[in-house]
């Protein structure tokens, strides 16, 4: 029998009103589970039926440092894995996105880095690292509960 999945909101139906007239920021982290098949489906699924707008963010490059964790090469060989397991998921779920109703724009992890804007924000939150004790912790447990549940 085929995984029936369904995705919900938490919030109330007042809260969910919302999103109607809003753009949707969904990153994908590729290949994870959750970014994949039934799960997936049902993500698109609510999206579709929420929001007026859909922004897929790819983050594929990005995915270089953890594929030079988990598969000990370079980075130069782990940027040309994460970029082909970008395109690898874009074709396996095209079908999948291209159903939406709702406008959607893709969004690659590069466009991100090569933006006018990349180093002003770059700038913005390494300053805050260094200013606020809270903020660094906070990004450093998000690194550390990502590195404990992947390796």
């Amino acid at each position: 029998m085929a995984d029936r999945v369904k995705a919900v909101f938490k919030q109330s139906t007042k809260w969910k009103e919302r999103f109607y007239n809003a753009t949707c920021g969904l990153p994908i982290s590729v290949g994870q589970v959750y970014h994949e098949g039934s799960k997936f489906d049902a993500t698109v699924t609510l999206i579709d039926k929420y929001f007026s707008k859909c922004v897929i963010l790819l983050c594929d490059s990005l995915q270089r440092y953890t594929i030079m964790i988990r598969d000990g090469c370079g980075e130069n060989a782990a940027y040309q894995k994460s970029i082909l397991e970008g395109d690898l998921w874009l074709v396996r779920n095209k079908n999948k996105y291209s159903g939406m109703s709702i406008p959607l724009e893709i969004c690659r992890w590069d466009q991100w880095l090569k933006s006018k804007n990349y180093l002003r924000y770059y700038n913005v939150i390494e300053k805050l690292c260094n200013e606020n004790l809270l903020f660094k912790e906070a990004i450093d447990n998000c690194a550390k509960s990502f590195i404990k549940k992947n390796f």
